[in-house]
């Protein structure tokens, strides 16, 4: 066959028509920006009172950090605060800033106790690293 007679096939495939994202998780960075209240959420004095006394509980009982349950960190009026704010996460905008947490003059290992007993409210927390002292993933219950 001549090569002026060659076929080409053509793939005409459409990308599959997508609905438009609609709801509480349908939004740009720049939309957020102006609205910043509506997804932070600032410790007040007799929270972060709660969390340390939580945190003081786990280190008496000798817990390492990737070993600690909500259940260890009783947070019983912040708890409540918290499952709102997971449902957000969850089911609403996506995402929320929880603030205030003081950090100041406090052992590296003691904040990273504290983030990691809050984070326990969200879902079950994994060390990046075996045995990590800080930083992790959060994965919702």
């Amino acid at each position: 066959m001549p090569a002026s007679e060659t076929k080409v096939a053509t793939s005409a495939r459409l990308a599959p028509s997508r609905l438009p994202i609609e709801g509480p998780s349908a939004w740009v960075g720049a939309d957020m920006r102006g609205r910043q209240a509506e997804w932070t959420y600032r410790l007040s004095p007799p929270e972060i009172v709660e969390i340390e006394t939580a945190m003081k509980a786990v280190q008496a009982r000798g817990l390492d950090i990737a070993d600690i349950r909500r259940d260890d960190f009783p947070l019983p009026t912040l708890g409540p605060v918290l499952d709102r704010l997971r449902i957000e996460v969850l089911d609403g905008r996506g995402f929320v800033l929880v603030c205030g947490m003081p950090v100041e003059d406090r052992p590296m290992a003691e904040s990273a106790m504290a983030y990691w007993g809050v984070g326990t409210y969200f879902g079950n927390a994994l060390a990046e690293r075996a045995r990590a002292s800080a930083g992790a993933c959060i994965r919702p219950r």
